[in-house]
């Protein structure tokens, strides 16, 4: 799929999916408290592999539907047209010609889900929920009308605890993605500001709300993660020389392939630790 994709390698793209379905801050999601939200990451990652695969209609329902899960899902599928039109503009300025398909197919759905945020906004504000959680700075949030350095202060410690435990179990690779970060930027900002109990730990990990969060930073892994490949000096071309291979000559031929695989193998290694201590 998308980690085969993108880097080029059998072994890394089977260890960082494994290492997803291993992911613990999956386990509230998937045992705990199960959400239509849910279906969010399913659908924009197949979304996404479709778009990479250029079959554009069924990508763009899939992003439709990854969307729709819950307000205000729309807005990544909108941030995600609307950072490739100013890309494919930065990128095509000094040409003529550009691939009007691909133009087309992000100009519209840029339209499309900018009218869906739009339509949701208004639906959410004259809702009887919103209307009843009118004590709250935008109620559907949860986010209290102290004052900002307030908010940010309050559980500081346990906010701490939850951006580590998101990226530890991923080496922190994620961060070397500035594309995806984007995209995590809202999360990272909801929860530092937000003192609602369910985001604060342990609670996060026990509930659905990480379904806005873990396909940005699977992405930004599978776009971060690096390879080391190692000259092997000529050493191939005495291979066919040989008619047997004794089990030195194998490890030898396997280490520098772990070697140049080191970060993918103490990826999912890291990510097995801590789906064994389930620090949630």
């Amino acid at each position: 799929g998308i980690a085969r994709t993108k880097t080029k390698d059998n072994l890394t793209s089977f260890l960082i999916s494994t290492s997803y379905l291993l992911y613990f801050p999956l386990a509230g999601i998937n045992y705990f408290d199960y959400h239509f939200q849910s279906f969010f990451i399913f659908f924009f990652l197949l979304a996404y592999y479709l778009f990479l695969k250029e079959r554009y209609a069924l990508s763009s329902i899939s992003f439709f539907l990854s969307g729709s899960v819950r307000f205000p899902y729309f807005g990544f599928p909108y941030l995600f047209f609307l950072m490739l039109i100013i890309y494919e503009i930065i990128k095509n300025r000094n040409k003529i010609n550009m691939n009007s398909k691909k133009i087309k197919f992000l100009e519209i759905n840029f339209i499309i889900f900018l009218l869906m945020i739009i339509i949701s906004t208004i639906l959410l504000f004259k809702s009887p929920y919103y209307l009843d959680q009118k004590k709250y700075f935008f109620g559907y949030f949860h986010i209290s009308s102290s004052s900002l350095m307030e908010s940010l202060l309050s559980n500081i410690n346990h906010k701490v605890i939850n951006f580590l435990l998101l990226l530890t179990p991923l080496l922190f690779i994620p961060l070397r993605s500035p594309k995806w970060l984007i995209f995590l930027s809202p999360f990272i900002i909801f929860s530092l500001f937000n003192n609602y109990g369910v985001y604060t730990y342990p609670f996060l990990y026990h509930d659905q709300y990480t379904a806005a969060v873990v396909p940005f930073l699977y992405l930004g892994l599978m776009e971060g993660i690096r390879l080391y490949p190692i000259d092997s000096s000529g050493k191939e071309s005495n291979k066919k020389k040989q008619c047997k291979m004794d089990i030195g000559d194998a490890l030898k031929k396997t280490k520098p392939y772990i070697k140049e695989r080191k970060e993918p193998i103490s990826l999912f290694l890291v990510v097995v630790l801590f789906a064994t201590i389930q620090p949630g």
